[in-house]
């Protein structure tokens, strides 16, 4: 069971870091907020340092992209996104449901995790209101978005 456990920490590690990425990336070079585009950073290295403190040749060992059912599962909409604000969308829920994920599941194998990852999972929230403030302030009318309530 270690192992499986393993398995969903290395994909909920990777999904959180690939989403945290994709939201740097567009608050740096689209809302050109360079306060914001620091703390996403540091967000990021935090998240990563977290993560490092999980076993990696335990994560490594029980990874299967080849066998991973998951990867041939597609949602509707998966290959599209309709706007700038629905990336954003996108990946704050990835960010957050990976965080979660990471959370309970290191409480299994690694408990002393579990704090700092729900620790993340809060100031996610609070940077994902700051992001759309931020980024909508700024350039959300040139998108026709609206700026989330």
């Amino acid at each position: 069971m270690e192992r499986e456990i393993y398995r969903i920490l290395d994909a909920a590690a990777n999904r959180g870091r690939e989403a945290l990425r994709v939201i740097e990336d567009a608050t740096r070079f689209l809302a050109d907020s360079h306060a914001l585009a620091q703390r996403l950073k540091d967000a990021r290295h935090r998240f990563a340092s977290v993560a490092d403190r999980l076993d990696r040749r335990a994560r490594l060992a029980a990874r299967d992209t080849p066998g991973d059912v998951g990867t041939a599962v597609e949602a509707d909409g998966e290959y599209r996104r309709n706007s700038l604000e629905s990336v954003f969308v996108a990946n704050f829920a990835r960010l957050q449901e990976s965080l979660r994920s990471l959370e309970e599941f290191s409480k299994v194998v690694e408990p002393s995790l579990a704090r700092d990852w729900e620790r993340l999972r809060y100031e996610s929230y609070a940077l994902e209101k700051d992001v759309f403030a931020a980024f909508f302030d700024q350039i959300g009318n040139q998108e026709g978005a609206s700026r989330p309530q």
